[in-house]
C-alpha cells in the first residue's frame, strides 16, 4: 500500500449564509493527489491511501465538506484501489503543541468535522 498525506489550503471551501452548506472549492492539491494516485495505481498495482487529511479545528463545517468531498472524488480511484481516508491527529485540542488541525475545540468537545466519515 502507499500511504498519502494531503495538506489542506485554508481556503477549501467557501461559506455561505442562511444555514445552507459549504460549497467546496477543490484546490489543485486534491486534482493533483487523485492524478498522482491513478497513476500509483496504474504504475505500481498498489493500493493507495490518504493517510493524513485534517483541517483547522475552528472550521468544523468547512473542514467536513471537504472531508466529504475528498472522500467521494478518491472513490474514483480503478478498481477499488484507494483504501480510504483517515483523519490525523483528530484528538488534538487546544493548540496542542501548536497543531491546530485537530477534530475538537479549545474547550475538548468533538466538532462536526468527523461527521464526514458519517
Amino acid at each position: 500500500m502507499v500511504g498519502i498525506a494531503i495538506a489542506m489550503p485554508g481556503a477549501a471551501c467557501k461559506k455561505t449564509k442562511g444555514g445552507e452548506p459549504p460549497v467546496i472549492i477543490t484546490p489543485p492539491v486534491v486534482s493533483n493527489c487523485l492524478t498522482n494516485m491513478n497513476d500509483m495505481v496504474s504504475r505500481y498495482s498498489k493500493e493507495v491511501m490518504i493517510c493524513e487529511v485534517g483541517m483547522s479545528w475552528d472550521s468544523p463545517d468547512i473542514c467536513k465538506a471537504f472531508i466529504a468531498d475528498l472522500i467521494t472524488k478518491v472513490k474514483s480511484v480503478p478498481d477499488n484501489k484507494c483504501l480510504g481516508v483517515l483523519y490525523w491527529e483528530p484528538q488534538a485540542y487546544g493548540i496542542w503543541q501548536g497543531y491546530t488541525l485537530g477534530a475538537f475545540d479549545n474547550s475538548g468537545k468533538l466538532t462536526v468535522a468527523l461527521d464526514a466519515f458519517k
